[in-house]
C-alpha cells in the first residue's frame, strides 16, 4: 500500500525544460529549425537550444541515451489557436502531418521527427462551421 502522506505533492509544479535525447544532433537541429520553425536560441557541441513558448526545449546528443531505433515513449502535446494554419504551413515546409482527429475535447494531427517521436497538434477550438 502506497503512503500518500509522504508523497510529494506535484499538482503545484510547472513544467520548466524539456530535454529531448537524439542520435542525431545535426539532422534533428536542422529539421527542428528549418521544417517545424522552431527558433534556434544556440548550439553547443552536444546540445541544441530552442523555445517553444516560453519554455526552454533542448535537443542532446547523448549515445548512452538516444534510442534512434525506438522514439521517446511520451506524447508531446501543443496547443495551437489555429490547427489548420498550422498544418498548411508545415505542409509548405515539406513535413507531412496525421489526418486530423476530432475528439470530445478537441482535434488533432500528428507530427512525427526523423528520429520518430510524435508531437500532437492540438486545437480545442471546434470545428468552422
Amino acid at each position: 500500500m502506497t503512503d500518500h502522506q509522504h508523497t510529494p505533492d506535484l499538482l503545484g509544479a510547472r513544467l520548466e525544460w524539456i530535454t529531448l535525447p537524439v542520435a542525431d544532433l545535426p539532422g534533428m537541429t536542422a529539421w527542428y529549425r528549418d521544417s517545424l520553425g522552431l527558433p534556434l536560441e544556440r548550439t553547443d557541441g552536444r546540445a541544441a537550444y530552442f523555445r517553444l513558448g516560453d519554455l526552454p526545449f533542448e535537443l542532446y546528443w547523448s549515445d548512452e541515451h538516444a534510442r534512434p531505433s525506438e522514439p521517446l515513449a511520451l506524447w508531446l502535446f501543443l496547443e495551437l489557436g489555429d490547427l489548420e494554419a498550422t498544418r498548411s504551413a508545415l505542409a509548405a515546409r515539406g513535413v507531412s502531418t496525421g489526418e486530423v482527429v476530432v475528439e470530445g475535447w478537441g482535434r488533432w494531427s500528428g507530427v512525427t521527427d526523423p528520429e520518430g517521436n510524435e508531437w500532437r497538434l492540438t486545437s480545442h477550438n471546434p470545428i468552422a462551421e
